[in-house]
């Protein structure tokens, strides 16, 4: 009922497919290689929030001891993180020393043999606090997903209920919590530390929703509401405290900005809202793709005919029985297509629809956006939003709105407006007022936000969304982001990092 795959890995296939029972020794032999090889992830989540680990039975004891983290096991991790002192030196050489990727040896028994990632104490403390050596002193490619954290911080295999519980809480007191209140607030993580960091963090949350709904989603919401029991409100003041310290560093120059003539215009700048919250949707802007409201596959895939996102029988074909489109490069949303009588498999469509429609525009409008800035002004997007994220936030969109009816809430994806998008660095206030007039005089802007009047928050921007028409379908919305360039900067030094880990 979930689709053959369901997002399910080679890995998961061997786990928990028709064969699981053998337990054979060619069984164990491909395992073995796979999990040695340096590209594999070992801890991807399928569709119902498990990792291959998870997917085992606990009955096929062979399998359960092939897929344990026996290479960097929970006891030396945890050993790691008490051992030292400076969480930065955890992110850098502490915890990628236990990371470099596996290399195969020769083989010697038809099968490759992986190394042991042994780790080294005492040469990470003559590195000392010295992340940034690591990028010179490292022979090999660093890569955290070789801790498996997922697994040892979730696997009931791997450890009880409690203990899994225990050694979350302690990869935040004695990691997560000192890098995001000390060490982020005070300078810029390397791109290794910042890789480490927000790994750690990912594997902290659990599996994420899944996009198709059924028993499993229960399973998978309330696994995602105890992964940070016992030190939830604990991150919340963290986070807070981060956040008053972010904007007391950028205090001195938002004061700054007031004494300047254009930024005083900036900052005392307050736009009528000229089309509610409530209505800032595609609903009002697009003509209603009412295929999906009937539940119609012969109209849907003729409106999807007409937008060059069905090209071919074969394409359809390709997404209908296996999940595969050009819009999902190599994943597989077999579990979203597999049912057309789910709602998500309409809501699917309906996003697919809308990616069409933003696809036909989307060439146009960053020319003519770029065609605005100076040069190293304009920032394009990359790409269009993504079907994963277009689905999971008009999943959100329907508990916020009240979207129940089947009606309402197959169209929920008509409520992401950020689909398109671009920003501008812009060096002076003065510049961006320029940039902003020369826009809100161009297109027709249903809505400005000016964070700069709000005098609150580190991170101030202003953004537009403006309406790019699209003949007889309608317009879209399109989302500006206009930056001063001193904001970006201070954002890269200090912040990226605990602000991607807040989204």
């Amino acid at each position: 009922a979930m689709g053959s795959d369901y997002g399910n890995t080679a890995l998961h296939v061997l786990a928990s497919g028709l064969h699981a029972d053998d337990q054979s020794s060619k069984q164990l032999q491909i395992i073995a290689a796979i999990l040695a090889h340096p590209s594999t992830d070992p801890c991807i989540y399928n569709g119902r929030g498990f990792t291959p680990f998870m997917s085992v039975s606990k009955d096929h004891d062979k399998l359960v001891a092939a897929f344990r983290p026996t290479d960097v096991p929970w006891k030396k991790v945890e050993s790691m993180i008490a051992l030292r002192k400076d969480p930065a030196t955890l992110a850098g050489p502490s915890l990628q020393g236990l990371t470099h990727r596996s290399m195969f040896n020769q083989k010697t028994d038809g099968a490759p043999k992986m190394l042991r990632v042994v780790s080294r104490v005492e040469s990470v403390q003559k590195l000392g606090a010295g992340m940034n050596e690591l990028a010179t002193t490292a022979s090999q490619v660093v890569d955290p997903i070789k801790l498996r954290l997922p697994d040892l911080l979730f696997c009931e295999l791997e450890a009880p209920v409690d203990e899994l519980a225990r050694r979350r809480t302690r990869l935040w007191e004695l990691f997560l919590k000192p890098m995001t209140r000390h060490v982020c607030t005070s300078r810029k993580l390397t791109r290794e530390e910042k890789m480490m960091f927000l790994y750690c963090w990912k594997a902290s949350m659990g599996p994420v929703p899944s996009l198709s709904r059924g028993p499993h989603t229960k399973r998978i919401v309330a696994l995602e509401k105890a992964a940070r029991q016992g030190y939830e409100d604990d991150m919340a003041d963290v986070f807070r405290e981060t956040s008053v310290l972010f904007e007391e560093m950028m205090e001195p120059f938002y004061s700054g900005l007031q004494k300047d003539v254009h930024g005083a215009i900036l900052c005392g700048f307050r736009p009528d809202a000229k089309v509610d919250a409530e209505d800032m949707t595609h609903l009002s802007m697009l003509v209603t793709p009412t295929w999906a409201v009937k539940r119609c596959l012969v109209s849907a895939v003729r409106a999807l005919r007409s937008l060059d996102v069905i090209r071919s029988e074969g394409e359809l074909s390709d997404l209908l029985q296996q999940g595969r489109h050009r819009y999902f490069g190599n994943e597989v949303k077999a579990a979203v297509f597999s049912d057309l009588s789910r709602l998500h498999f309409w809501m699917g469509l309906v996003s697919l629809w809308m990616l069409g429609i933003h696809e036909r525009v989307s060439r146009e409008f960053q020319v003519e956006m770029k065609k605005i800035g100076l040069e190293g002004e304009f920032r394009a997007a990359p790409g269009l939003k993504k079907f994963d994220r277009i689905m999971a936030k008009a999943f959100e969109y329907q508990h916020r709105h009240g979207l129940e009816s089947f009606e309402d809430a197959v169209l929920s994806p008509l409520y992401v407006i950020d689909v398109l998008r671009c920003a501008f660095n812009l060096k002076t206030p003065q510049r961006l007022l320029e940039v902003s007039s020369i826009i809100v005089g161009r297109f027709p802007t249903p809505r400005m936000k000016n964070g700069y009047a709000t005098r609150n928050g580190y991170y101030r921007d202003v953004k537009l969304n403006i309406a790019i028409q699209c003949g007889a379908l309608g317009s879209i919305l399109a989302e500006v982001q206009l930056l001063l360039e001193e904001v970006v900067e201070a954002k890269k030094k200090n912040a990226r990092g605990v602000s991607s880990c807040q989204r």
